[in-house]
């Protein structure tokens, strides 16, 4: 069962999508959290998940027609560059609003 991890090339990719996976699952779950903190409503929490899911699904359609034309192994490594660009800048984006709620609470008090 464990003998293609063996293969170096498939361990790492393996272990790079396992990684990737997980990374996945707590960005969801942090988004989530994050957002109900700040609005305190939960119907923003499907808005959150839609947010999500909905790029997954028109990319996913668009990418079978970009596997066939161009190396797969590029364009992996595409997606990954795209995706940690779009997580550091919505981390930018969660100190800034952790910045300006933080001051406004204060300004309430």
């Amino acid at each position: 069962m464990l003998e293609p991890l063996r293969i170096r090339d498939f361990a790492l990719l393996w272990t790079g999508m396992t990684v990737s996976l997980i990374g996945d699952g707590i960005l969801l779950v942090a988004l989530g959290w994050q957002t109900y903190e700040l609005s305190r409503s939960p119907s923003t929490l499907g808005w959150i998940a839609g947010a999500y899911v909905a790029p997954m699904a028109v990319v996913l359609l668009g990418g079978g027609v970009l596997t066939d034309r161009f190396e797969r192994r590029k364009l992996m490594i595409a997606a990954d560059l795209i995706r940690v660009v779009s997580v550091e800048r919505l981390e930018r984006l969660r100190s800034r609003t952790t910045c300006s709620s933080g001051n406004s609470r204060r300004s309430r008090r």
